[in-house]
């Protein structure tokens, strides 16, 4: 059965008509080529989620600007100073969490966000932004929508987040709250399977 990771899939909403097409043909071949070196933030993701976790201090960031390659250290830099901003005011705790997936149709979505924090005493399952672009608010909410379906059955109470680090803004909704976009993921979904089995025939 065909599946994506949801941020592609949303990424793919957003396309216009004419554009979606090579995006998942891109995507498949992506797929068959992946390799972590094409993980741009692959440290910096590992090295904070080893942080938080085991509750060390956010300066152990810092070690990081002399193992990445020259062309990451603006960036790194850069993510490492608003990480530091955010959190220096928070009561945070680690909290496990788990991947989850929704269907669509006859397409799987994979919800892979990267952390679950109690920030605050709140529970939060987040989906980092770590590029300097701003992540665009249509895109967020399509992934709030997703993630809401995705762990609508959790018991916790339970927010669900984006977390665009370099603007330091901290996208929630509620498992309960009402959320409205304008597409329809059920015919997007439908879209991507029917441009995939166009590619492979």
């Amino acid at each position: 059965m065909p599946e994506c990771n949801f941020e592609k899939f949303a990424e793919f909403v957003l396309k216009k008509e004419k554009y979606k097409k090579s995006f998942v043909k891109r995507e498949m071949s992506n797929n068959e080529e992946y390799g972590v070196e094409k993980d741009f933030y692959l440290k910096l993701r590992t090295r904070l989620k080893k942080i938080l976790k085991y509750n060390l201090s956010l300066d152990e960031l810092d070690s990081l600007i002399e193992e990445v390659s020259s062309k990451k250290i603006p960036c790194y830099e850069k993510a490492i100073q608003c990480i530091k901003e955010f959190l220096q005011d928070k009561d945070y705790i680690w909290e496990s969490h788990s991947k989850s997936e929704i269907k669509y149709g006859d397409l799987i979505i994979k919800v892979n966000p990267q952390l679950a924090l109690r920030i605050n005493n709140e529970l939060y399952i987040i989906r980092i932004h770590f590029k300097k672009k701003e992540i665009s608010r249509p895109k967020v909410n399509i992934l709030l929508k997703i993630m809401q379906s995705a762990y609508q059955n959790d018991t916790n109470a339970v927010k669900l987040a984006v977390w665009d680090i370099c603007q330091q803004n901290l996208y929630t909704l509620g498992i309960e709250e009402e959320i409205k976009i304008s597409q329809n993921l059920e015919q997007e979904a439908a879209k991507w399977i029917k441009y995939e089995k166009d590619i492979d025939e």
